[in-house]
């Protein structure tokens, strides 16, 4: 959706995940008003912080969490062997992600470290 001459300024093979377009952009604009207009910050760090305290609570109970991190929504906790040297906990974390699946938690393990970010289905 552009003039021909901007258009045909375009040469050679071209394509981008995150070119920009007035389709793209009006989307874009629609989600950003939603965001704002439901105030979807403040609910995401009041919520982010009770599943943190959450978390930590976890890390107080269970010695194979071995970190706790994040910001609002996204957090993710390392589950370890041993807390002292952070070898991960990768045989458990097959394990609990297993049974997350199975309670009906969409759950992921990140980078080669033990992280299970726990996020649960409507």
């Amino acid at each position: 959706m552009a003039k021909p001459a901007v258009a045909d300024s375009v040469k050679g093979l071209t394509i981008s995940t995150f070119g920009g377009n007035p389709v793209v952009a009006t989307a874009a604009k629609a989600v950003i008003d939603y965001i704002e207009e439901m105030n979807l910050p403040a609910n995401c760090e009041e919520i982010g912080a009770y599943l943190r305290s959450r978390l930590l609570e976890l890390q107080e109970r269970h010695e194979m969490v071995g970190d706790v991190r994040g910001m609002g929504l996204l957090q993710a906790i390392e589950l370890v062997e041993d807390r002292a040297t952070k070898v991960p906990a990768t045989a458990a974390t097959a394990r609990i992600l297993e049974a997350a699946r199975d309670q009906g938690c969409c759950s992921a393990k990140a980078g080669c470290s033990a992280t299970c970010c726990v996020f649960r289905r409507p």
